[in-house]
């Protein structure tokens, strides 16, 4: 255990530092001229050992379950990617479509080392994934029928997390999220900077509330 706990800080910290810098690279790529104190901001040297810090937590988190060796490393990238997610959503409200074909890849090789080690079919496994992405894909755009709209990149980012956690884990992640918001609204009203009407990214919730069925999953919860 001591062994694996090293590997998971080790890995925390050097993650940590590749998907920082790599949220510097996406910041500026898509930043216009007008972001630009946007691009000044993820480039704050702090930053980089948040990124360092709550990788490894996440990180020694995952390694404590009894899950497979496997499971803990593609976890370990997961959380490095939808940490991006949160961080460009938060400064330019987009959300990158690389980490999102990232996210889906980890899932087809998930899907294949597991049937290497019989855990998993991979017809049901992809069925399964097909049925989350294109469900919650539907799901999230039936609300623009009655003229209520969500942006596409987060429909996108919520079809992918159907994708890989199958609609049983998206509904633990939309109920986990759904309660961060109402934290997050609770304390705009509190310290009256805002209200119901205040736009909110919807990444950084997302992927706060995809630890549910991560870690729900990773102890065998679910």
């Amino acid at each position: 255990m001591t062994t694996e706990l090293m590997i998971a800080g080790g890995s925390g910290v050097a993650l940590g530092l590749i998907f920082y810098y790599l949220a510097i690279y996406q910041v500026k790529v898509r930043a216009s001229f007008a972001d630009q104190d946007k691009v000044k901001t993820i480039k704050k040297k702090y930053l980089a050992i948040v990124w360092m810090c709550v990788l490894v937590v996440l990180n020694i988190c995952v390694v404590l379950s009894k899950t497979d060796i496997w499971t803990k490393g593609m976890y370990f990238v997961l959380f490095g990617i939808m940490l991006n997610i949160a961080a460009v959503d938060i400064l330019l409200r987009r959300i990158p479509n690389a980490c999102l074909l990232g996210m889906m890849i980890l899932r087809i090789a998930d899907i294949v080392i597991k049937q290497l080690m019989g855990k998993e079919m991979w017809a049901d496994a992809l069925i399964t994934s097909l049925v989350g992405l294109i469900g919650i894909y539907i799901l999230c755009t039936l609300p623009a029928i009655v003229g209520i709209n969500m942006g596409a990149g987060d429909v996108k980012y919520c079809s992918v997390l159907g994708f890989v956690f199958g609609i049983t884990g998206f509904a633990f992640a939309m109920g986990a999220m759904v309660i961060g918001l109402l934290v997050y609204l609770a304390y705009l009203k509190i310290t009256g900077k805002g209200g119901l009407k205040t736009m909110a990214p919807l990444g950084p919730f997302l992927s706060i509330g995809t630890l549910l069925p991560m870690f729900l999953a990773a102890y065998s919860i679910i």
